[in-house]
């Protein structure tokens, strides 16, 4: 089986594309926690990202569902939020998005896109729960416009920092009057390079969980007791 897979880029054109070849094992192999761990004889990918299924010490040779694929965040487009009319309902906004003087507009979208598109997946993922007593919530993108400002339970800020020295691109995340554990995570780099010069996977693999995370871990510190 050939399968193909399209990284969309910022500009709203269609940008890369990644070739995948799987060879299935016909349902022979290894089972681990109730699902075929091994789905695949053989894996190959042809890429100009030579890093694509490499995350630090993972490397994903079974399932597309499960390994570096179901990772990327779609970013052509700006996903709206999906919110609620329930009464009561705890609510998110992101009210800034700051980026140093010099940051081109293609990285700037790219960036917001990930952020936004991030915190409306983890909507939908939530509200197709089976358990609905995870995590609902309202999300409102304020840093779009000051005239659409709306208030919401817990208001979240980042700022992007472009350091050429160190070769990294930081997105830091704070929220006004939140202190977070120290084992909480609440800046996330990628290589300046890499990124500037279209390569794209490594930012969207390290961007993918940091405002959820941020705001989970909100969530449940305030109204898990």
């Amino acid at each position: 089986m050939v399968a193909s897979l399209e990284e969309l880029v910022v500009d709203d054109q269609s940008g890369l594309y990644y070739q995948l070849y799987l060879r299935p094992n016909n349902g022979i192999g290894k089972i681990k926690g109730n699902v075929q761990h091994d789905m695949y004889n053989e894996l190959k990918l042809y890429s100009p990202e030579k890093s694509f299924l490499h995350h630090e010490e993972q490397f994903y040779t079974d399932s597309i569902v499960a390994g570096p694929f179901n990772r990327v965040v779609p970013i052509q487009e700006f996903l709206e939020p999906l919110n609620s009319s329930q009464p009561d309902m705890i609510s998110f906004s992101v009210d800034s998005i700051n980026f140093p003087k010099g940051f081109k507009k293609r990285h700037r979208k790219y960036i917001i896109r990930m952020v936004n598109n991030t915190i409306v997946l983890m909507q939908e993922r939530n509200a197709a729960s089976k358990n609905k007593q995870g995590m609902q919530f309202n999300y409102y993108p304020n840093f779009k416009s000051k005239a659409e400002n709306v208030p919401a339970t817990y208001a979240v800020n980042l700022t992007v920092t472009d350091d050429p020295i160190s070769n990294k691109i930081t997105v830091n995340i704070s929220n006004p009057g939140y202190t977070p554990e120290r084992w909480q995570s609440t800046k996330s780099s990628f290589n300046r390079r890499d990124f500037l010069d279209g390569h794209t996977y490594k930012a969207n693999y390290s961007l993918h969980l940091l405002a959820p995370s941020f705001l989970g871990n909100i969530y449940y510190s305030k109204h898990s007791k």
